[in-house]
C-alpha cells in the first residue's frame, strides 16, 4: 500500500511532490506566528521523511537527486 501511495516514478512522483508542497505551504502559512508549534510540524515532516524513504528504497535515492 505504502509503495502504492508513494509511486516515486515519473508523472506520479511529480504529481505527488506538488501536492505534498502545496500541503506544507497550507500550513506553514498556518503555524508562521507559533514558534513553538512551527517546530513540532518541522520535526513530524523529518520523521517522516525517513519513514517514507525506509519504506521505499527509490524515496531515498531519488531525495539525494534532489538536493
Amino acid at each position: 500500500r505504502k509503495k502504492q501511495m508513494f509511486g516515486f516514478e515519473g508523472g506520479r512522483h511529480m504529481e505527488c511532490s506538488a501536492t505534498v508542497y502545496l500541503a506544507v505551504e497550507y500550513r506553514l502559512k498556518l503555524l508562521a506566528k507559533d514558534e513553538e508549534k512551527l517546530l513540532e510540524f518541522v520535526e513530524n515532516i523529518k520523521r517522516l521523511k525517513i519513514e517514507v524513504e525506509e519504506a521505499n528504497l527509490n524515496a531515498k535515492q531519488l531525495s539525494k537527486k534532489e538536493m
